[in-house]
């Protein structure tokens, strides 16, 4: 498999870069999860909707790569 989740979602632009990583699960940042590509990271590192920016936010982020 690819990069760890957290080496992924390092390469976003900053402020969205810190939302994300804030919002990943912390035992996935721990255990290195890994995943295939940046879309992947997003989309499994945690629940969209359960976070201060809420799913539209993130499904727009996600659409964009």
């Amino acid at each position: 498999m690819g990069k760890s989740i957290k080496q992924w979602l390092e390469e976003l632009p900053e402020e969205i870069r810190d939302q994300a990583i804030s919002n990943t699960k912390a035992a996935l940042l721990e255990e290195n999860a890994k995943d295939d590509s940046l879309k992947g990271a997003i989309a499994g590192a945690f629940i969209w909707g359960e976070t201060p920016e809420g799913h539209k936010y993130w499904q727009e982020i996600f659409e964009s790569l």
